[in-house]
């Protein structure tokens, strides 16, 4: 019941994840013949995402070191995550209502605070919440399981993240989707924040070293370099092609933004489906290995995404589309499932080296890294759209995201082969 509990932040945590990094470029930057209102080019859009991204890489790091850090009678990580809970959910509905009367300047600006914002206070619950997998779930097994529900939940938050986003937008607007969805996203991230309790004596033996010497130390772990490399390409494909799910349904495959939503719930429906077994095969193989085999049908997935319409099928684009996000399903659970626990098997090995626990500060140095990744990708993929072109008449920018990404994902992987085969499997 407690890793139930623990997981069902994820909820929450993926509900808002997906609808900004879906939706924010699409509400700033629709397509010309949508209909709705341009309130930024999508150059100034990725910029504004860029730089909450970097505000938020930043500090990853330094919120992980000051949880790894603290003294107080409730514990090193339920601090962090009660106090950042209510202006969280303020903040992400916040972000879908900027005042009408401001112009470009004034909307770049509004987008790029709220945004900082927002990343700043998510980082804050994120970065502590996901330190104490290792902690409390202290066995490979209890991990493997406990991730396991956390790519559960994760599926849950995405699908409403996506299905409900695109439904509420749909009947009543981007502002009303954010209020509802934050509400949501509280009620999720505060139950675990509150009912959770930490376990005594996870701190180890040794006190964990400044902020500085920490992180010299995580990147000195032999495992944790090609780990975090291979996340970087892995999540900057994602985050292009998930900025992309509107662009694709609507553009390429002929649908509408509710559209969006019916395809995304097949990916995740076969996401679903594909926990089992995924966590079967890690099993079976290790944990490296299954990651590798997800990642290579991801890139596959990918390069036929960059034919949906074209393909040589007897189907029409939207049902080409709504195949291949079917395919995705597959990498899309490997995403939510593995990694969480590849990171906990390494910071049990920086115990062994340092005997110090310092799992927040792992969780933040590969925050601050994925975050560059993820802020990356709104420049790739709106500089991509930008220059090739994001309407009906010429969707080639919308097309050529999905061959970029497999290239991404194929550097993954190269990255990732150097990943010790044994050190998932040591305990």
């Amino acid at each position: 019941m407690q890793g139930v509990l623990y997981a069902s932040a994820y909820l929450g945590i993926s509900l808002v994840t997906y609808v900004v990094g879906s939706w924010i470029t699409y509400f700033y930057t629709p397509p010309v013949d949508s209909g709705l209102v341009a309130r930024l080019s999508p150059t100034l859009v990725g910029i504004a995402v860029a730089l909450g991204r970097i505000v938020d890489a930043v500090a990853d790091p330094l919120v992980g070191a000051a949880s790894d850090r603290l003294q107080s009678p409730r514990g090193r990580r339920l601090p962090f995550m009660r106090g950042s809970v209510i202006p969280l959910a303020a903040v992400f509905a916040l972000l879908w209502t900027p005042p009408a009367f401001l112009g470009e300047a004034g909307a770049f600006l509004y987008l790029s605070v709220s945004l900082s914002l927002f990343f700043i206070l998510y980082t804050l619950y994120v970065a502590p919440y996901l330190a104490l997998l290792p902690e409390l779930a202290t066995r490979r097994d209890q991990r493997i399981a406990w991730s396991g529900w956390q790519g559960l939940f994760n599926i849950a938050g995405t699908a409403l993240g996506g299905l409900g986003a695109g439904l509420l937008i749909e009947a009543a607007g981007f502002a009303a989707m954010g209020g509802v969805l934050a509400l949501v996203a509280f009620a999720s991230l505060a139950l675990p924040a509150w009912l959770l309790r930490e376990r005594e004596g996870a701190r180890g033996e040794a006190p964990p070293p400044s902020l500085v010497e920490s992180v010299r130390l995580t990147m000195a772990n032999p495992a944790f370099r090609p780990y975090v490399a291979g996340q970087f390409f892995f999540w900057l494909a994602l985050y292009v092609m998930i900025a992309a799910i509107p662009y694709l349904a609507t553009v390429v495959m002929g649908g509408s933004e509710a559209d969006a939503t019916v395809a995304l719930g097949l990916a995740l429906a076969v996401a679903l489906l594909a926990l089992a077994p995924l966590s079967a095969l890690s099993r079976a193989v290790g944990l490296k290995k299954a990651l590798n085999l997800a990642m290579g049908w991801f890139a596959a997935v990918l390069l036929l995404a960059g034919g949906i319409g074209r393909l040589p099928l007897p189907l029409s684009p939207y049902a080409q589309g709504l195949l291949v996000f079917a395919l995705a399903g597959v990498p899309l659970a490997a995403l939510f499932v593995f990694p969480n626990a590849l990171l906990a098997e390494v910071t049990d090995i920086d115990f062994q080296r340092t005997g110090s626990r310092r799992e927040a500060v792992y969780f933040g140095v590969q925050g601050f890294i994925v975050k560059l990744a993820v802020g990356l990708s709104a420049l790739v993929t709106t500089g991509i759209i930008d220059a090739l072109g994001y309407s009906r008449e010429a969707p080639w920018g919308v097309l050529a995201l999905g061959p970029v990404s497999a290239l991404l994902v194929a550097a993954g992987i190269a990255c990732f082969r150097r990943y010790p085969a044994g050190a998932a499997e040591r305990r």
